[in-house]
């Protein structure tokens, strides 16, 4: 579900993640990346997350969270691209940007995990044009330790409602319970 952006925007971010779930850490940055850009792509996986030792995370249902509570609170210039393999889409979003031969100025926003993905011998083979010209750039997102998905996924399994509340944006941090109930519904 992306759709190009208009010729006029010459500044973009993109986000790929699991958000499993989305907590107050992944919107600090949003917020922050969103003011610096035209343009922010979340690119959010659909998958189940199964592990041992947690709650099942089911994607359909995450989904659901996403369009309910998240979007909603999320700055005007985000748009929410869901994928089920989000490195992979963000790939096909730089090759069609790259075909469209519109210079965008991109921010590949990454944590430290996913950032080897992004080496730039695969950036140069997916989006020749862009790469050349230097528009592809790397934004690292610092790790929060007070609010890792861990620590939110136990709080989940716990099912300690005032952490996962204290966990999450603050705008849905009264929605607390209802998240909770639907991620325990799937679970």
């Amino acid at each position: 579900n992306f759709k190009m952006p208009p010729k006029t925007i010459k500044k973009i971010a993109i986000f790929p993640g699991a958000f499993k779930p989305f907590h107050g850490g992944h919107y600090q940055v949003v917020e922050s990346i969103a003011k610096r850009v035209e343009r922010l792509y979340l690119i959010v996986s659909t998958k189940d997350r199964v592990r041992p030792k947690e709650l099942p995370i089911i994607g359909s249902v995450m989904v659901k969270i996403w369009k309910t509570y998240i979007e909603p609170i999320l700055p005007k210039n985000v748009n929410v691209v869901y994928s089920d393999g989000p490195i992979n889409s963000t790939f096909d979003i730089l090759k069609q940007i790259d075909d469209s031969k519109q210079d965008i100025e991109i921010y590949l926003v990454s944590g430290a995990e996913d950032l080897e993905r992004f080496r730039p011998e695969s950036l140069s083979k997916e989006a020749p044009n862009l790469s050349s010209k230097n528009l592809i750039k790397i934004a690292d997102v610092p790790r929060l330790d007070d609010l890792s998905g861990t620590k939110v996924r136990e709080s989940i399994v716990q099912k300690n409602l005032k952490q996962f509340r204290n966990a999450l944006p603050a705008p849905i941090a009264k929605n607390a319970k209802q998240i909770l109930d639907l991620l325990y519904t799937s679970g």
